[in-house]
């Protein structure tokens, strides 16, 4: 006997050994299950086909299409549908850059779509402006952050100051080299 033989002998003793009557409602309920899983296998499919084939004429991503459909429609949590949208979006550029690299222009020199002197002149141009954007971006913040902590520490640390001469005053007069520090609590 062969592995093909020994598995439907099993099946046919498990079937006449646990039949019940609630079998035939339970094959139903299978049945159903099954055709609505495959309905919420194939819709998001099909809609996230839509959806690439307008991210990739529109040339973005697609991110924002591919996760409602997949959390609304597959029915996958927002965390599951973020890094499979991920996936999907890599997916469609590197897709996009092989049928880009691949095809050839209409001109009748067949020429690649792509024009590689102009992307090799404006690559150096755009990398100094994503440079210069993140700097004019981040850098006052920082500076704003750091100006909005500092002006209030500067300013009780005068009014410390300014109530130690009082009390060295009143005190008979600041010494040379002697100066009292009052920690306020």
């Amino acid at each position: 006997m062969n592995s093909s033989q020994l598995l439907t002998a099993a099946r046919a003793i498990n079937s006449t050994i646990y039949q019940s009557p609630w079998s035939s409602h339970v094959t139903a309920m299978e049945s159903s299950l099954q055709l609505q899983r495959n309905l919420r296998t194939v819709l998001p499919c099909v809609l996230s086909f839509v959806a690439a084939a307008i991210s990739s004429a529109g040339g973005v991503g697609g991110g924002s299409l591919y996760v409602p459909i997949l959390n609304v429609v597959a029915g996958l949590s927002i965390k599951t549908s973020t890094a499979f949208s991920t996936f999907m979006v890599t997916g469609g550029t590197l897709s996009n850059v092989l049928y880009t690299l691949l095809v050839r222009g209409s001109r009748p020199d067949g020429q690649p779509l792509i024009d590689y002197d102009i992307a090799v002149v404006s690559q150096p141009c755009l990398l100094l402006g994503v440079s210069v954007r993140v700097a004019w971006r981040h850098v006052p913040r920082v500076a704003h952050l750091r100006a909005f902590l500092c002006v209030p520490v500067f300013r009780d640390a005068q009014d410390v100051w300014h109530r130690d001469e009082a009390v060295a005053r009143r005190d008979g007069g600041e010494e040379e080299g002697a100066h009292y520090c009052t920690v306020y609590v």
